[in-house]
């Protein structure tokens, strides 16, 4: 129990003291790049286009008489729960400049979180 009490004593101090400094100034010079530094945020931003619903109005004020609801029969199918609609401008792209900076810093974030759980 000592010897492992010793090994795991000697990989916090070599994280601690070597480890952790490397990978942060790794990360310090990523963000020197081109792809972080003095980016125009604007490159990085995407319009989605998903429609917006229009909201739904909990006060009614007009003076009509109520509508009774129509009863859907029931199609059998079993299929409970939210019908699922696609979107009409169809699938959303994935941001390509972030999905970039995402690529370069994710394995340093990955390895510092994997250190950490020493």
């Amino acid at each position: 129990v000592q010897d492992y009490k010793d090994s795991l004593k000697t990989k916090a101090e070599q994280l601690l003291l070597k480890g952790f400094p490397e990978k942060i100034v790794k990360l310090n010079e990523i963000l020197e790049t081109p792809n972080f530094r003095n980016r125009d945020l604007s490159e990085v931003h995407q319009d989605l286009k998903v429609p917006i619903p229009d909201p739904i109005v909990i006060n009614h004020s007009e003076d009509g008489p109520k509508t009774k609801r129509i009863k859907l029969e029931n199609s059998g199918d079993g299929a409970a729960g939210t019908e699922v609609m696609a979107l009409p401008s169809g699938p959303i792209p994935c941001n390509k400049p972030l999905c970039d900076m995402i690529r370069l810093v994710k394995p340093y974030i990955i390895q510092l979180l994997e250190d950490s759980n020493l």
